[in-house]
């Protein structure tokens, strides 16, 4: 959380040492934060969805068992989901806007089922076609989940279960695949197999539609669907390495970015058709990354939204993002430690213009315009971006500090006007030092834009 007591003003001096070709970037307009989900297990974790609220569910190795643990964070806080028995792999997939969370537990026999935590409590078998092992991938407001499941003699088929039934919703040629999204609408989208009917599916009111792929004779797979049915997933090409789609009215369209990467899959898409997914950044050595797709112009790096100086050494994957543009997924940390994180969009409604005159070794200021008059106003810095949750304001309405270990510089009283000023001297020391620096009105939770300066 953000620091309340004022440092000491020598702290400025004692920064890191500026990174080669840094420039003060104050002009430059900053529009994620990175908020560190963690690591509650101690070995590693990552956020596979959000819903609406900003709830996090994500899966952790458990240092001590070397179990694999079902978590869900709110607001920084942890709470770990019961199994259905002592067993090495619980994992959630999907949450919807109550809290109810689906995904796969192990059960005495130490078969997989599909199972739903509601947001109650407890946890509630699913059950299976009639095989031993299943999974729940996707869950809707209304309750109505969907997976896929052993059937009693060979082969899987996605399933629809609802109030206690489940359903297999069928193939398109031979049993196969698994139903892994639906909407409010009842819409479900997966993949099954089939010779030559196989693929991303749409099945809605008992009908499944084979939704088709980029080449004949290569496979696709749908991941994910809104309310608008924009679909999304991905196709093989010749060399069946895969490509990000996305389904608009039915008909795929390639959204993948060559000068991004050698592959990538779309994986979520929220109601306003912006899409995540993974990238394949190379192929030898393999390494991974995550996008944005925004529907107006060609996918970016997830790495290139972050803010500035940040600890993340990269973004691997990006699962989800809710209606609010948040972002989850996995990435590394400095010092190769594999981390869930929330990346979330920040909406500046103070403009701060500082440090003037930008010299170290004299007086400088910060001037911050749009206050409400006689609010309370702090002002922070840090050598490191990223993120950091300010008490009673919530990172869904875009307020959250892109600093990551805030310091507080000073607060002030902004006067009739709505301006808020703040004097500080700066030590020689911090000539050639760059420095985050932002400012909060917390009795009414806004923040101002993120400025990056390196002092004179």
């Amino acid at each position: 959380m953000i620091p309340t007591h004022v440092s000491k003003l020598s702290a400025l001096a004692a920064s890191i040492p500026l990174a080669a070709g840094a420039l003060a970037q104050a002009q430059v307009e900053y529009r994620y934060a990175i908020i560190n989900v963690g690591d509650p297990g101690g070995r590693g974790s990552e956020a596979r969805a959000i819903n609406d609220s900003g709830v996090v569910i994500g899966s952790t190795s458990d240092s001590s068992s070397e179990n694999l643990e079902a978590f869900v964070w709110k607001s920084g806080s942890y709470y770990y989901l019961p199994p259905l028995a002592d067993g090495d792999v619980n994992i959630p997939f999907d949450i919807n806007d109550h809290g109810d969370v689906v995904g796969r537990s192990f059960t005495e026999r130490i078969d997989i089922h599909a199972v739903l935590w509601p947001v109650k409590g407890g946890i509630i078998d699913l059950g299976t076609l009639g095989g031993l092992e299943s999974v729940a991938n996707g869950i809707n407001s209304l309750g109505h989940i969907v997976g896929d499941s052993d059937l009693p003699v060979s082969g899987s088929n996605p399933f629809l279960w609802i109030d206690g039934n489940m359903k297999a919703l069928g193939d398109l040629g031979e049993p196969g695949g698994g139903a892994d999204a639906i909407n409010d609408r009842g819409q479900v989208v997966g993949y099954v197999t089939g010779d030559p009917e196989g693929g991303a599916f749409l099945w809605e009111n008992g009908q499944m539609v084979n939704l088709g792929a980029l080449v004949s004779n290569r496979r696709s797979f749908a991941e994910d669907i809104n309310e608008s049915e924009l679909i999304v997933g991905r196709a093989e090409v010749l060399d069946y390495t895969t490509r990000a789609v996305i389904w608009r009215s039915r008909n795929i369209v390639n959204i993948h970015d060559n000068r991004l990467g050698v592959e990538s899959g779309a994986q979520g898409v929220n109601d306003a058709g912006q899409v995540v997914g993974w990238l394949a950044v190379d192929d030898f050595p393999l390494v991974f990354g995550g996008f944005l797709y925004e529907g107006n112009g060609p996918m970016v790096s997830l790495d290139s939204l972050l803010p500035p100086r940040h600890k993340w050494e990269r973004i691997e994957s990006a699962f989800d993002i809710n209606d609010h543009g948040e972002i989850v997924g996995r990435g590394y940390r400095l010092g190769d430690v594999r981390s869930a994180y929330l990346i979330t969009p920040i909406v500046p409604t103070l403009t701060l213009l500082g440090p003037q005159p930008g010299n170290a070794g004299t007086v400088n200021g910060l001037r911050l315009t749009g206050c409400t008059p006689g609010a309370r106003v702090r002002f922070y810095y840090s050598q490191f971006g990223g993120g950091t949750l300010i008490p009673g304001c919530h990172h869904t309405d875009g307020v959250t500090l892109q600093l990551e270990n805030p310091i507080l510089a000073g607060a002030t009283t902004a006067n009739q006007n709505g301006v808020a000023t703040l004097t500080r001297f700066i030590p020689p020391a911090a000539q050639g030092r760059t420095f985050l620096i932002q400012a909060l009105e917390s009795s009414d939770c806004k923040i101002s834009q993120l400025v990056v300066h390196t002092f004179e």
